[in-house]
């Protein structure tokens, strides 16, 4: 048991001290967000998103992982409510048990005093027959039949009044014990009832801990979505210091006509991409209307490690024209850099000049969500075109 409370105890300390770091964390990014004179340059931002989005993965795991043990120990406390239930039906049946042993032991005492008083009633009937000679019965008697009969008569109610009160004697003995018996068993199943409890309101609060660290969980996904969004909306100002136009739609979520809006970013989408990233729009809008087809994307996506800064050299491996003349409808693909840790991907909604196009695309100015950019200069960037 004290190992078991030792294990417990460093679990928790873990889970505070995970707790502890992510808040430290938070709070360093939130005093350079909201303290200009330590404004971060495009580089740091894109590297404080990429630390921020691996934080919130983690937050999302750890709070899954709640999430599953409080699962679990519902299902237990329902299962222990199960036996508690059971138990207290077979109290309520050895209780009812007593009751009617207790009834029938009453009816005994009754019937035992019944014959009682047949055998003291044989008893005076005897005393009175005692008192009178043997010539004098035979006297009284019509004939020795007659007095045969009635001697043969006083000898079996003596007969069958001895063995009704051993009978009933030995039946309310058996009935007794039936009774401790049952009071014995019923006395178990309160001790086992009251054992049952203790380990349900034990589970219980087990629950009320993991519940506790699923709330500040909570808290701290909050506030590192607080801070992503701060984080982007920093990316979307260098945009327009860039003179780009930035658009975005809602608050995360929809927009360009992409059908994944609202799925889990944790998932995989049909071309093995996470949900709501830039490489699941490009991949969804290159399959629908794009150069590359949803298969070879597909291949791309394998082991989901194909960032939007992969996307170039992918698409050449396959025979696909990549090169820096944008055109509508192509793929523009960030490369990876110091600014940007996972490379990017947009799609070419418009062209002025090669210095000047306009994109629409996921999870750039908007966290996991809709948007466009217009007059957006790829060599800011070092960015290909897909074709």
């Amino acid at each position: 048991m004290h190992f078991l409370k030792t294990e417990k105890a460093k679990k928790n300390k873990k889970s505070f001290h995970i707790i502890t770091k992510l808040q430290l964390f938070a709070i360093l990014v939130l005093f350079f967000i909201a303290n200009p004179v330590f404004a971060l340059t495009p580089q740091e931002i894109d590297q404080k998103i990429k630390e921020t989005n691996d934080q919130l993965l983690q937050i999302k795991s750890d709070k899954k992982t709640l999430g599953n043990q409080l699962a679990e120990f519902d299902n237990q406390i329902y299962q222990a409510q199960l036996q508690i239930d059971s138990t207290q039906g077979s109290i309520n049946e050895t209780s009812s048990l007593i009751e009617q042993t207790g009834q029938q032991i009453t009816k005994a005492e009754s019937d035992i005093r019944m014959q009682e008083d047949i055998m003291d009633e044989y008893l005076r009937t005897m005393y009175i027959e005692g008192q009178v000679s043997t010539i004098e019965l035979i006297a009284k008697s019509k004939n020795f039949s007659e007095f045969v009969d009635r001697s043969e008569y006083l000898g079996s109610v003596q007969e069958n009044v001895q063995e009704t009160a051993n009978k009933i004697l030995l039946l309310k003995d058996s009935l007794n014990q039936k009774k401790n018996d049952l009071e014995t068993e019923k006395a178990k199943s309160e001790q086992l009832k009251m054992s049952q409890t203790l380990q349900r309101q034990a589970i219980e609060g087990q629950r009320g801990i993991k519940d506790s660290l699923l709330q500040e969980t909570k808290g701290s996904e909050t506030n590192f979505q607080n801070i992503l969004t701060g984080l982007y909306d920093q990316r979307a100002a260098i945009s327009v210091k860039n003179k780009e136009v930035v658009s975005v739609s809602g608050s995360g979520g929809g927009g360009g006509g992409y059908p994944y809006s609202g799925s889990d970013p944790n998932g995989i989408d049909p071309w093995g991409m996470y949900y709501r990233q830039c490489t699941s729009y490009a991949a969804w809008k290159s399959s629908t209307s794009g150069p590359v087809p949803g298969e070879i994307i597909s291949d791309w996506g394998h082991g989901h490690t194909a960032n939007g800064g992969d996307w170039g050299a992918l698409a050449s491996s396959h025979g696909y024209t990549v090169n820096y003349a944008p055109t509508v409808g192509s793929i523009m693909s960030f490369p990876y850099g110091p600014g940007l840790p996972y490379g990017h991907v947009a799609i070419v909604t418009a062209v002025v000049s090669d210095e000047n196009v306009s994109v629409s695309e996921y999870n750039w100015s908007n966290p996991l969500g809709y948007g466009t950019r217009s007059n957006v200069n790829p060599k800011n960037y070092g960015a290909v075109f897909i074709h």
